[in-house]
């Protein structure tokens, strides 16, 4: 019931992690590359993934919604493909997705930075199971 969308430019660093996070919560995964040089597409496409190209237009918007018209499930998980979705929070999107009730939900973001004293800034407690791994550098 649920569709990855993923819009990236030279990501294979990061786009792995994104997709495996979710893996198990979705039945579909997009993504749209703008563009790559690197091996972005070849690494999504291990993973199931199905890749649009799209030429990069300085329209976010354009590329996402590239996505949203490829998706065939009801519901769509928009990431960027940078971020992850925490194993703690996997059966929590599905129970809403499976219960629905609402047009949409917004998530609860959190940021990793090496700038202590920014804005909001809070230490990483280590409670959750990704900030391990981040704090590894995986």
């Amino acid at each position: 019931m649920l569709s990855l969308c993923v819009i990236g430019k030279n990501n294979e660093k990061t786009i792995g992690a994104c997709i495996q996070s979710v893996k198990p919560l979705v039945q579909e995964i997009i993504l749209v590359d703008t563009g790559s040089s690197d091996s972005t597409k070849r690494i999504a496409i291990s993973l199931g993934a199905k890749t649009l190209d799209f030429p990069w237009n300085d329209n976010y918007s354009d590329a996402k919604n590239i996505a949203y018209t490829h998706a065939t499930q009801p519901w769509i998980l928009n990431l960027d493909s940078d971020e992850i979705i925490a194993l703690r929070d996997l059966q929590k999107i599905k129970n809403l997705v499976r219960e629905g009730g609402a047009e949409g939900y917004s998530l609860i973001q959190r940021n990793y930075t090496n700038q202590q004293g920014s804005f909001a800034w809070t230490s990483c407690a280590g409670d959750i199971y990704e900030e391990s791994k981040i704090a590894l550098g995986f």
